[in-house]
């Protein structure tokens, strides 16, 4: 009986130190977006020869994570509010990057984590002020 006991908190220790370890692969996309109406961001991309389509739930707080196996740079369309607006991220196999801003305002949504969404990011932030008046202004 104790020897069952020890073999079943042993084979515990086990799986709870193997789930803890978190080995990542993959590519990952977190983040958080604002003035979401709907708790989930749909997502597409290009693989291989298909078109996929994900649907990535969020939290209360516009808070997502998204892990993808791409072999090469790809081109990921965020759609949000139900296709209201939407976001392109560009990533390559194994990044890391992160995603922060406004669903109404999806032009100045910030990406980073690669030189070509950092210098997007970058760009976009040049334009922002006047792009932010602008669209206030028109939807007054």
């Amino acid at each position: 009986m104790v020897k069952c006991c020890k073999m079943v908190v042993y084979l515990l220790l086990l799986l709870l130190i193997a789930g803890s370890c978190k080995n990542f692969e993959g590519t990952q996309i977190k983040g958080e977006i604002s003035n979401l109406e709907y708790p989930y961001i749909l997502v597409s991309h290009l693989s291989a020869d298909t078109f996929a389509i994900d649907t990535i739930s969020v939290d209360r707080r516009g808070k997502f994570n998204y892990i993808c196996n791409i072999d090469t740079l790809t081109t990921f369309s965020f759609y949000l509010n139900n296709y209201e607006s939407a976001a392109v991220v560009f990533a390559d196999d194994g990044q890391k990057l992160t995603v922060k801003g406004d669903a109404h305002f999806p032009d100045l949504i910030r990406v980073n984590g690669n030189d070509i969404n950092d210098d997007l990011t970058f760009f976009s932030n040049q334009k922002k002020p006047g792009f932010a008046e602008t669209t206030h202004s028109t939807n007054a």
